[in-house]
């Protein structure tokens, strides 16, 4: 299933972005229930490392 945008969120607790629908509950790092969609800076962020994870080759 290809990711949209708006699939992006991020917790304002300890920053974590990840993927999740909108009635997400918590953050799936530190289960804080603080989390909301991720702005143009962050999304960009989030797929900035997800392209550098994809093409990462293991030692």
């Amino acid at each position: 299933m290809k990711m949209k945008n708006n699939d992006i969120r991020i917790c304002t607790s300890c920053h974590f972005l990840f993927k999740g629908n909108p009635n997400y509950g918590c953050c799936p790092d530190c289960g804080k229930p603080t989390i909301r969609d991720a702005d143009d800076k962050e999304m960009a962020e989030c797929w900035y490392f997800r392209k550098i994870f994809a093409e990462a080759k293991p030692a």
